[in-house]
This record gives structure tokens, sequence and C-alpha cells, in this order.
């Protein structure tokens, strides 16, 4: 259960970098000039993906967590 949910975090955080890897370059065009009307929507747009994504992931651990804490035994 551990490694599974390790996986599926590693899995979001590579997707996340692959996404920031190819979006990064419109903010920035090639001559260096900034566009600053890009990054309000660019930021808006990162947190619809961090909560799409990170949402169901964090669901997942918690639920990961509440299994491996039922099936310990108690401490005594």
């Amino acid at each position: 259960m551990v490694f599974a949910l390790l996986f599926a975090w590693a899995s979001l955080g590579s997707a996340v970098a692959q996404i920031m890897k190819r979006t990064g370059s419109t903010l920035v065009t090639p001559g260096g000039v900034r566009q600053p009307h890009l990054i309000e929507q660019a930021t808006r747009e990162g947190l619809m993906l961090a909560l799409a994504l990170g949402g169901p992931a964090l669901l997942a651990t918690a639920f990961g967590w509440l299994s491996l804490k039922a099936t310990r035994p108690p401490k005594r």
C-alpha cells in the first residue's frame, strides 16, 4: 500500500513537471519579452491542475493511511 501511494505521488510530480516544462516556454518569448497577461491565466490553470490532480491523490492517500491504520494491531 505504501509503495503504491509513493508511486502515485511520484507519478503526479512527474506529470506536473512535464506540464510545466511544456507550458513554461509560452510565458517567455525567445526574445525574452515577458507576457504578463499570460501569467494570471497560467496561475489560474495551475491551480485548477493542482486541484484536479492533487485532490484525488490526497483522497487516495487518506484512504491508504486509514486502511493501514485499521489493519495494524493496536499499540499497548
